[in-house]
């Protein structure tokens, strides 16, 4: 009975496709350049094309939550240089997967990812997963250049600056490791479920 359920989520999650939210801040070309940081990386975050289409993912920079990020929506943020993991989530009516990728970021230099994501089924067939991939420089500006400015988000406000996050992120660096949970335990943007990822 499950494939039948999982079906009907697609399907209406891609009926709810042609209502889409799209974000609505300043075009890249509008937004105020971002300065490089001598202790900081910066971090792209674009949503071009991902499904479904209607429901927004939520980017989290390690534990961390950036921003719910939605279709032709991008987003910034500074992250302390060494290795991090920059997680998208979905939530749980929409019947996609999480995707997470981990790189190991430099101070002064910028980083381009691109959320992607297919969601669509039909009869017995169901295609489903996302993903979280790299981007250069020039592919990354095309697809900037036709999306909109999210800013990062705590509590559902927008924060001050594109700092906040860096700041965060350092102060949790700092917190002594908690205790590793059993995976029947596990829950938040810290796990990630084996296999989800799109192929």
């Amino acid at each position: 009975m499950k494939k039948p359920i999982r079906a009907v989520v697609v399907a209406l999650a891609s009926l709810a496709a042609g209502c889409a939210m799209n974000s609505a801040g300043p075009s890249f070309a509008e937004l105020k350049p971002a300065e490089a940081r001598a202790d900081a990386a910066l971090v792209y975050v674009v949503r071009y094309h991902a499904e479904p289409l209607a429901i927004g993912a939520a980017i989290w920079l390690d534990d961390a939550r950036v921003v719910e990020l939605f279709q032709k929506g991008f987003t910034r943020f500074y992250a302390p240089p060494g290795k991090h993991t920059i997680r998208a989530r979905w939530g749980v009516l929409s019947g996609q997967h999480p995707s997470d990728i981990e790189l190991e970021l430099e101070a002064g230099q910028t980083y381009y990812l691109e959320l992607v994501g297919v969601s669509r089924g039909a009869g017995d067939w169901i295609r489903v997963g996302s993903r979280l991939n790299r981007l250069g420089p020039a592919g990354a500006e095309s697809k900037l250049a036709v999306c909109r400015y999210q800013r990062p988000t705590k509590g559902g406000e927008a924060v001050a600056s594109d700092t906040q996050h860096l700041d965060e992120a350092v102060k949790a660096s700092s917190q002594p490791p908690q205790e590793k949970k059993s995976e029947g335990d596990l829950q938040g943007p810290g796990w990630w479920a084996p296999g989800s990822h799109m192929k």
